[in-house]
């Protein structure tokens, strides 16, 4: 199956006039991570998840453009709480 999926990423990129391969592409996207953040809330009862992407440089939207993915919203902001139960 990943490899089917490969393919079809590696099909649409040559439809663009995008030669990357697979580990070309898995190199130039490796950088664009998430960083999750926890912290602690006022009453100690509950912890705040915030979720956020890096931003994308000049690689990355150029993959994401290609593959007709808006890089703005790869990836959501996203914020989560969660009680604490004690580590």
């Amino acid at each position: 199956m990943a490899y089917h999926l490969l393919h079809s990423i590696e099909y649409t990129l040559r439809l663009k006039k995008d030669t990357r391969g697979g580990w070309k592409i898995k190199q130039g996207l490796a950088t664009h991570q998430v960083v999750t953040v926890g912290l602690p809330g006022i009453n100690e009862e509950q912890i705040h998840y915030l979720r956020r992407a890096t931003e994308a440089d000049g690689e990355h939207k150029e993959i994401y453009t290609n593959l007709g993915i808006d890089y703005k919203k790869v990836i959501k902001r996203e914020g989560t709480t969660f009680k604490n139960r004690g580590l």
